[in-house]
């Protein structure tokens, strides 16, 4: 149960950021870029990871505008969005040492502990 519920608040957070792209928000490749620089502050990232995970952003963000595009039912997309984002967590995962990778799921567990903009309190 604990992990359904961790699912469908980690596509909440997904599908928010992603609903609100294009209404004044960031463009992907600016996110990417934030993404980026916030993995190589925390993870001490290589030269080498640094370009194999700014292309998966880059392949990550295409897959998620194609998926923006598409006229899919609202379950499918959630369903979709989740494939990615396990996708290319997997990806980043594979290209960092296991001291990174564990750092990297610490950063995760923490971006989802954290309220949305939908969720918080006013």
């Amino acid at each position: 149960m604990k992990k359904l519920m961790l699912v469908v608040l980690t596509m909440t957070i997904c599908l928010t950021g992603f609903a609100q792209q294009g209404r004044g928000q960031r463009s992907l490749p600016e996110e990417n870029d934030q993404r980026l620089e916030k993995l190589k502050e925390k993870l001490n990232l290589t030269e080498e990871q640094s370009v194999k995970i700014q292309s998966f952003l880059e392949q990550r963000s295409e897959a998620l505008k194609d998926l923006k595009e598409k006229e899919t039912a609202r379950e499918e997309k959630m369903k979709k969005l989740q494939e990615i984002k396990e996708t290319y967590e997997k990806k980043i995962k594979a290209e960092l040492t296991e001291e990174q990778a564990l750092k990297y799921d610490e950063m995760l567990k923490e971006a989802r502990q954290k309220p949305t903009r939908h969720h918080r309190q006013k």
